[in-house]
């Protein structure tokens, strides 16, 4: 096993709630909370840890304290009296988003606010390639192919960091990303494609 400490299962079988939970917190790989005596009635928690290996054979798991994972705009360091004991340790992305079909994928989501905006998606590969007018909102969305001229010209890449709602068409735009056609339509659609939280990946894979 790798470098942490063991926890041995509760006794009895295998599948008892506690057991159960512990398995469960190896398979999500969620966080918790580990609390260490250091003399009778006090402890000391131990925030986060990790179930890193599972062994029901010997009916033991591996603990190993990390660092917190969650979205970029993780509330958690808010609740600490000193914000500036919470750092950002490590960064990386576990999902890429590469839109095919551009109108099925636009037309899947919901968007914050109402709006319309026509997209010219340039893709070398020619999946994703075309002119599409989107006219959403909260509680749905349509979109299609359209011959008319466009409020924005922009790489599918730009179109997947866009997608989900972590990345704005403003910042894409301030990029170099985005080719805005008609004024206003970069807010337009900024508006519309942003969501009230970051979106992250949480399973690992």
């Amino acid at each position: 096993m790798a470098d942490g400490f063991l926890y041995a299962y509760r006794a009895g079988a295998i599948d008892q709630p506690d057991n159960r939970a512990l398995r469960a917190a190896h398979q999500l790989q969620v966080p918790l909370v580990y609390f260490i005596g250091t003399r009778p009635g006090w402890y000391k928690p131990v925030f986060p840890c990790y179930v890193r290996e599972d062994d029901p054979s010997r009916r033991m798991v591996l603990v190993t304290p990390g660092a917190l994972r969650g979205p970029v705009d993780e509330p958690a360091p808010l609740a600490l009296v000193d914000g500036r004991m919470g750092a950002l340790v490590h960064r990386s992305d576990h999902v890429w988003v590469r839109v095919l079909d551009v109108p099925s994928a636009l037309t899947a989501r919901r968007y914050t606010t109402a709006g319309s905006v026509v997209l010219e998606v340039v893709d070398p590969l020619g999946y994703a390639a075309g002119r599409f007018a989107l006219e959403g909102g909260p509680d749905g969305a349509t979109c299609v192919a359209t011959d008319a001229p466009p409020d924005l010209v922009v790489p599918v890449g730009a179109l997947g960091a866009a997608y989900v709602g972590g990345m704005s068409w403003s910042r894409l735009a301030a990029a170099g990303w985005v080719d805005e056609a008609h004024d206003d339509a970069v807010a337009t659609a900024s508006a519309m494609f942003t969501s009230a939280r970051a979106p992250w990946c949480a399973m690992t894979f």
